[in-house]
């Protein structure tokens, strides 16, 4: 346990269902794409270093002043446009990540579906766990209408929707379980990335009217940083939409009983950043060494699923008065 810290647009109406980087004909077209791309990579510097050669030899051989100019126009112009061909990937990252960072949303996100490409790529994920994904997704929102169907005196009683919502998000996190590459998430090489897991689920789960969790807390709140566990705090403890809340642990003389959706902060007793810089967490600022998503509760024990547990996403379970546990945020 100590060792626990923690991409192409296409429009919403596409991937009602799921985000365009977990739609498995998405991914499939991508993925092609990417392999394409590998293969381009190879075989322009090959045609690039041929052509430039061949308008080299014409350069030489010519004798004529200004047909040598022309000709080493060319060369220049070939070194340009292979110059940009190479940099547009460059390029739409830069501006997918310009675009997401003020908090547009465009359906995905491009780094992300980027990196779970290579990952397909790599063998380290498959499109098949995406077509299950999808098929859940799909079993859900067909629960749905035909609860809407009948209960058509009271379809909109606001509980059913947010279970919902919980369901897609808690399938989204169980259908990355037993992953260990945190890159994926937005994580660097070698760095903690249990909070980008959890922003990563956010991100990537679509409330009822098409607005995913995290860009509904950035709305009403503040995410100070995707990367750090204690991160979103400020998007819970001071946020202006009386349905997000960011309520104390039993341990920490909380009577919270947390549920499906939730968010689950932890600070090690021993060895852990926080307890060792603060002390034990005073109930109002400090910070968290942890953070996961409640996959479900009894009242007596806490069921997550967290990023980098091991090194890798798991599933783990904890009594309700566990001190390390310090507190919760709900959406709803």
């Amino acid at each position: 346990m100590k060792d626990n810290y923690c991409i192409l647009v296409l429009g919403d109406f596409m991937y009602f269902l799921l985000d365009a980087c977990q739609h498995p004909t998405f991914l499939r077209v991508l993925y092609f794409g990417y392999l394409f791309w590998e293969i381009l990579a190879v075989v322009i510097p090959i045609g690039l270093i041929i052509m430039l050669m061949i308008d080299f030899t014409k350069a030489v051989v010519i004798s004529k002043e200004d047909e040598q100019i022309k000709s080493m126009k060319l060369v220049g112009k070939r070194i340009i446009y292979a110059v940009f061909i190479f940099a547009t990937p460059w390029l739409v990252s830069f501006i997918m990540t310009l675009i997401d960072s003020v908090g547009v949303d465009i359906g995905g996100n491009y780094n992300l579906c980027i990196n779970t490409v290579k990952a397909i790529n790599e063998g380290t994920d498959n499109i098949e766990k995406y077509d299950k994904l999808l098929e859940e997704e799909e079993k859900i929102e067909k629960e749905k209408i035909k609860e809407n169907n009948n209960n058509n005196d009271n379809s909109n009683i606001p509980s059913s929707k947010e279970n919902n919502t919980a369901d897609r998000m808690i399938s989204i996190a169980k259908a990355e379980l037993e992953k260990n590459d945190g890159t994926k998430y937005g994580g660097n090489p070698g760095d903690p990335w249990c909070a980008y897991f959890t922003t990563w689920v956010l991100r990537n789960t679509k409330m009822e009217d098409g607005t995913y969790i995290y860009n509904y807390l950035k709305k009403y709140g503040t995410i100070e940083s995707d990367g750090v566990a204690s991160g979103m705090w400020p998007a819970f403890r001071s946020s202006s939409n009386s349905n997000i809340s960011f309520n104390k642990s039993k341990a920490y003389g909380g009577n919270y009983i947390p549920k499906k959706g939730d968010i689950i902060w932890f600070q090690w007793s021993s060895n852990g950043y926080c307890r060792n810089k603060y002390g034990k967490w005073n109930g109002a600022i400090q910070c968290a060494d942890h953070i996961g998503i409640v996959e479900s509760s009894d009242g007596k024990v806490v069921y997550t699923i967290e990023g980098n547990s091991g090194r890798k996403v798991s599933a783990r379970e904890y009594s309700i008065n566990d001190e390390q546990v310090v507190a919760y945020g709900s959406w709803y």
